[in-house]
């Protein structure tokens, strides 16, 4: 009977009808783009850097950053990064 409860909270309607669009969470970015990272504990710094390439479709991860020093990477940025657009 328990594994009868526990199967019924692990589906719901909507994991067998309907597929589910992540298009909301994709991370999109442009070039002049800001890109946020916070901090990973508590006296981090965060850190911003600049999007000067755009290397994934449709304005998606991975990206070559510039840092305030000139250093340039490439990144697929986690969950603790945001995209800031300029105003």
């Amino acid at each position: 009977m328990a594994t009868d409860a526990r199967q019924a909270v692990l589906t719901s309607p909507r994991d067998n009808d309907e597929p589910r669009d992540n298009t909301e969470d994709a991370m999109q970015a442009s070039v002049g783009d800001k890109l946020h990272v916070h901090g990973r504990k508590v006296g981090d710094r965060d850190q911003v850097t600049e999007i000067v390439e755009v290397r994934g479709a449709a304005g998606g991860p991975p990206y070559l950053v510039r840092s305030a020093d000139g250093h340039e990477s490439v990144v697929f940025p986690g969950p603790d990064a945001v995209i800031e657009h300029p105003a």
